[in-house]
């Protein structure tokens, strides 16, 4: 219980931490991406202010309902999205611990959830995915437990973000008895047929919502037939509808290109970075560099594989369930592209669970072993006089120099502390040291680019800084462990165990 309490709070402050900065720059949050504006017009319809049938028809009513409950006051709307968010890393440790009734993937997975950066500046717009995505996982990790719960859950979900409405035909085969089965179709669809019905007698088509075909006809079929970006988005509901059609239509006139097309927005999509933190932090820019985020979707893609691998050995129906989510939002990505690393959100539980499988099975201790706690508290503190400094680094790039290296110091600290505390693994400590020397590559080698030339002024402040930097991350390190020993002290004070 204590690890996912510790998780939810390091969630909900970086999520808290990022909004803040967003209201220092004074910017609307509708303002900042154009499908916003629609949600907003939802749900001034909702409350029968506006006309927006169109938009309703292509998003759904469920976040635009969302936005009326809170009556679209932007700071509510993103710290109520921030707790869902820290929540839904929590419901992925629970996840993850009863698939592979193991602590520590649990920890792992629900770590990796918390430090997100698409979840982080999801939860920080106005947009379906934060609502989406807790109400999914309300529904994964209700399947076994009470799978009509579950059922309701997705069918909520469904109505916020149409992208799972033919997830229930892979998840009844989870369910052990065909009853089951039956009625969890029945809770699920019901609801969405009679939307649609409501659909067919207000625009005179039977459809549920027009966000899949409209998306397909207007990205992959604009790729296939040449025309991406050329098509007006213009007419009447049901004069889009039959020009969708047709277009959709067209694709199957073209097998090759449209397989060869789909096949690469899905690897494109798999592989896209997050680009939605450049408009709320523009600050953020100058540390989370595009290249620095290629080289993390890398390595995370690679612990997911190796992920999967192990996860089959730990239980092949649990792995083949994360597997299938997996799987089945990277295929529907396939119609899409230029949307950043929002479409795979959804698959988020599979990657950090199968990620925290591999972590969990590096992470060993040997008998006799010990690894203070505080260390990771210095490692926390000492991201504070980093953002810090950060924070007034237009000022001078001597400090923007002294904030990074100060950043890279951290590590061969944590290595160095890790030899004293005797820690036996060599592959740990191997790998600790080539992470270490790939970021100072590259943060080297970034600046050197930002540059004409290199001067001797550059280099003399690589060198000089080295120290200090160091310096800064002992200190750290030591407040970490006087933080540690008096949150031991409160917890026996409190007989919290």
């Amino acid at each position: 219980m204590r690890d996912k309490v510790v998780v939810f709070y390091l969630a909900l402050f970086l999520r808290f931490g990022w909004i803040t900065g967003m209201f220092f720059r004074h910017i609307s949050p509708f303002s900042l991406f154009p499908d916003s504006e629609r949600y907003r017009k939802i749900s001034l319809y909702i409350q029968g202010k506006e006309d927006a049938e169109d938009e309703m028809l292509f998003s759904g009513p469920g976040y635009g309902a969302f936005l009326a409950l809170l009556k679209n006051k932007e700071y509510l709307i993103l710290r109520i999205q921030a707790i869902l968010s820290a929540a839904s890393c929590v419901l992925i440790m629970i996840l993850a611990e009863m698939l592979f009734k193991n602590r520590k993937i649990s920890l792992f997975a629900g770590v990796f959830s918390a430090f997100s950066l698409t979840s982080i500046s999801l939860s920080a717009s106005i947009l379906t995915e934060t609502l989406f995505f807790f109400l999914l996982m309300l529904s994964l990790v209700l399947l076994r437990k009470n799978y009509l719960l579950s059922s309701f859950f997705l069918m909520l979900s469904v109505f916020v973000r149409p992208a799972v409405i033919f997830l229930p035909l892979i998840l009844i085969f989870f369910l052990p008895r065909w009853r089951e089965r039956i009625v969890y179709l029945l809770i699920f669809y019901i609801p969405v047929l009679l939307w649609a019905g409501r659909n067919k007698a207000v625009h005179g088509f039977f459809t549920f919502s027009e966000n899949g075909i409209r998306t397909a006809s207007l990205y992959l079929a604009g790729e296939v037939l040449g025309d991406f970006g050329k098509v007006e988005d213009k007419g009447t509901s049901w004069e889009k509808h039959r020009r969708d059609v047709e277009r959709v239509k067209a694709l199957f006139r073209h097998p090759v290109r449209t397989a060869y097309f789909y096949v690469k927005n899905v690897i494109l999509n798999i592989f896209a970075r997050n680009e939605l933190y450049e408009d709320e932090v523009k600050a953020s820019r100058k540390f989370i560099t595009p290249v620095f985020q290629y080289l993390w979707i890398a390595f995370f893609f690679a612990l997911t594989i190796a992920g999967i691998k192990a996860g089959w050995k730990e239980g092949r129906q649990e792995t083949l369930f994360l597997l299938s989510i997996y799987l089945y939002f990277a295929l529907i990505s396939g119609i899409s592209f230029l949307q950043n690393s929002r479409l795979l959100f959804p698959a988020e539980p599979a990657r950090v669970i199968f990620a925290g499988i591999v972590a969990g099975r590096v992470w060993r201790k040997e008998e006799g072993e010990s690894f203070p706690l505080y260390i990771f508290c210095g490692n926390l503190i000492s991201l504070v006089p980093c953002f810090l400094l950060q924070i007034f680094s237009s000022l001078s790039p001597v400090v923007e120099c002294l904030w990074e290296l100060a950043f890279l110091a951290g590590t061969p600290v944590f290595w160095i502390m890790s030899l004293l505390w005797r820690i036996k693994n060599e592959f740990h400590r191997k790998c600790i040291t080539f992470s270490w020397l790939i970021l100072v590559f590259f943060y080297i080698f970034y600046h050197i680019s930002a540059f004409e030339e290199t001067t001797a002024w550059i280099v003399f402040l690589y060198i000089v800084y080295i120290p200090i930097s160091v310096a800064i991350m002992i200190i750290s390190y030591i407040a970490g462990a006087f933080l540690f020993l008096l949150a031991q002290g409160l917890q026996k004070m409190l007989f919290w165990r």
